[in-house]
């Protein structure tokens, strides 16, 4: 009897070799064999955040109105994060100042009454309050050719998200590096949407890379599940 209980707990341990794995913090904190794909929020913003540049370069009203109501269908939690910069900020260089969503559809518009309407459908938060899932966001601003960083604690075994919405102006980069200097995720296309996902081993914290590119800085939002 006790043999067989021996070679049961021999079995289980080698059909739980992620167990094993997730108490040993070593090497890189991501489990390559792990499926990701975005979650609605992610893909929902991510989508929005195309539409909503697209709809800003061709001053196209039903482009930012879809945008809008993308934007709307998810609910965002403001939250406050600590960072530092790498790089010399110039804090004098300044430029126009970017029109709000809502009002640059309306601009584009102009006197269409049903574009008008379908801006205003877009814009109605009280229609959007039933939507099912979330996201983290964080409003700063990047310096041209400096780095934020910020360091976020994220769950072992559980899915990462990290996209990040810019204004327009400049190329933003993401990079994602672990505890041991790793690193895990990185998103250089040339856009200021930069999107990372990954699937921790243990539960740590990952330093998160916002790089800007040009020569002006960039408003954006740092948005986490």
């Amino acid at each position: 009897m006790k043999k067989n209980v021996i070679a049961l707990s021999v079995v289980a341990a080698m059909a739980l070799p992620g167990a094993a794995l997730a108490d040993q913090k070593d090497g890189e904190n991501v489990d390559s064999t792990a499926k990701v794909q975005a979650s609605p929020a992610m893909d929902a913003l991510s989508l929005a955040a195309g539409l909503e540049a697209l709809g800003r370069d061709k001053k196209d009203a039903l482009l930012l109105a879809a945008a809008l109501r993308l934007q709307q269908s998810v609910a965002t939690e403001n939250a406050s994060r600590e960072k530092t910069v790498q790089g010399d900020a110039d804090e004098s260089a300044d430029k126009p100042g970017q029109v709000a969503l809502a009002e640059l559809a309306k601009e584009y518009a102009g006197d269409n009454e049903a574009l008008l309407s379908v801006v205003a459908m877009a814009g109605d938060t009280v229609a959007s309050r039933g939507a099912h899932y979330g996201a983290i966001g964080h409003e700063d601003r990047v310096y041209a050719r400096t780095t934020d960083v910020y360091d976020i604690t994220f769950t072992g075994g559980r899915q990462a998200e990290i996209l990040v919405r810019g204004d327009g102006d400049t190329d933003l980069d993401l990079y994602i590096y672990d505890e041991y200097g790793n690193e895990i995720c990185s998103d250089t296309l040339r856009d200021d949407r930069p999107y990372c996902v990954w699937n921790p081993r243990w539960t740590g914290e990952f330093s998160v890379h916002v790089k800007n590119l040009g020569g002006v800085y960039n408003n954006y939002v740092l948005l986490t599940n």
